[in-house]
Order: structure tokens, then sequence, then C-alpha cells
């Protein structure tokens, strides 16, 4: 299960979740199932956030290519020694995703950090390349994107904040937007 493999890892590495960063571990692996049906083998993927790289590493699994941005240099760290060795497909920018250039990659994903997620969300849907747009983002965001981002995302579940850990108090949803 997945949410024993992520407390496994914090306690391995004594993490505390920078919950200013929004550092909330999706935790259920029936969801976790869903986002990976959402890839194709021929995905080459831009991911804003690696998270504790449990979900990384099974996305990496089933695309081609994936480069994913991360602001914490504890997280790149510990993704390089649980899963960097058996993962060549995986390249990690370690910075800030509103400062740095994104790559010209026809799919985007994130699990959004709460705080920046509007902000994200318009630099992905304004970004030319992304053809394909896969987040997992606050429900409540969701539900105002087409007046905020004038598009209309795909509600695939709705996402108890339960199934994350630490959990949150915000139900999140798993969204989708093709071009």
């Amino acid at each position: 299960m997945i949410r024993n493999e992520i407390i496994s890892l914090i306690e391995k590495y004594k993490l505390e979740p920078k919950l200013q960063l929004g550092q909330h571990f999706l935790a259920d692996d029936e969801i976790i199932f869903n986002i990976i049906e959402l890839f194709d083998k021929k995905d080459e993927v831009f991911c804003v956030g690696l998270g504790l790289g449990t979900l990384i590493s099974k996305i990496a699994v089933r695309v081609k290519k994936i480069i994913v941005c991360e602001i914490d240099r504890e997280l790149v760290k510990i993704f390089e020694k649980e899963y960097g060795p058996c993962l060549g497909n995986v390249e990690i920018i370690l910075g800030d995703a509103f400062k740095i250039a994104w790559p010209n990659l026809p799919v985007f994903f994130s699990s959004l950090p709460y705080h920046a997620a509007e902000g994200l969300i318009k630099k992905a849907i304004t970004h030319s390349s992304f053809k394909k747009i896969i987040l997992i983002m606050p429900f409540s965001l969701f539900k105002r994107s087409k007046e905020i981002f004038d598009v209309e995302f795909e509600l695939i579940r709705e996402i108890d904040g339960k199934k994350f850990y630490p959990e949150s108090s915000s139900k999140s949803c798993l969204v989708r937007l093709v071009r």
C-alpha cells in the first residue's frame, strides 16, 4: 500500500512534511492507479512537484520521459536515493517552478500545492507545448475554473482530504484538459 510506503519514507528520513510548501502526499492506491491510466507510453511529461517520489516513480514506469521541477532539495535527495538508480527516464530540475523556463513537452502533470495552484494552472494553460494537462487541484478551484481560466477541465474524480498524508482539510479533484 502506498500509504505504508509514504510513512516508511517519512520515518526513514525523519522527514517533516513542509505544509507551507503544500506537502500533502497522495496516499491512495486506487487514485494513483487512476492517475497512471491517464498517461501513455509515448508521453513526455513535465511535472511540478516531486513529492516523496512514490507517485512520480510509478508514472515514470508508464511514460517515455518525465522532467520534474522540485523546490525542496531534501525531497530530491530522497528520490535520488530511493528511485534514481532504476529510473533512467526521469530528470529533476531543482528550482522554483515560477522562476525556471519550462521545457517544451506535450504533457503537464502536477498535484498542485494549494497556495500556488492558480498561478501554476495559468502558466500551464498558456504554455504552448502542452497538449494534455493532468492535475490534482483544489475542488473549490475546479468549480470556478471556467470563469478563472476560460477552459473546461474534465473531472475524472473527486478526492477526499483523507486520501493524503498528512490529511488535508480540503477536498481535491483529479482533472484533465486535452487540446
